[in-house]
């Protein structure tokens, strides 16, 4: 029995293991004409909490890296395995 996919949700990390994830997921994509929602977590744990906020500028400099990086690994997800056919959006949470 074959699962049917409509959407599928792939969390990244910068990892060689998540742009693999990527690649599958797309080839899951293809065979289930289904849409793929790529996702990266800000991880803000590193400033640490005794030192205040976080700079509004910095939060927009991680943000504008997180989505250049997301739209590299999805184009190159969608030369290598055809992945434009198929609704792809970017989220940075």
């Amino acid at each position: 029995m074959q699962n049917e996919y409509k959407r599928i949700l792939v969390p990244v990390d910068g990892s060689k293991l998540a742009e693999a994830a990527l690649q599958k997921a797309c080839e899951v994509a293809q065979r289930n004409n289904a849409r793929i929602d790529v996702l990266s977590v800000l991880n803000t744990t590193s400033f640490g909490f005794s030192y205040g906020a976080i700079d509004g500028s910095t939060i927009t400099q991680m943000v504008d890296d997180e989505l250049a990086y997301l739209k590299k690994i999805t184009e190159r997800a969608s030369q290598k395995n055809r992945c434009e056919r198929h609704p792809l959006s970017r989220s940075v949470w």
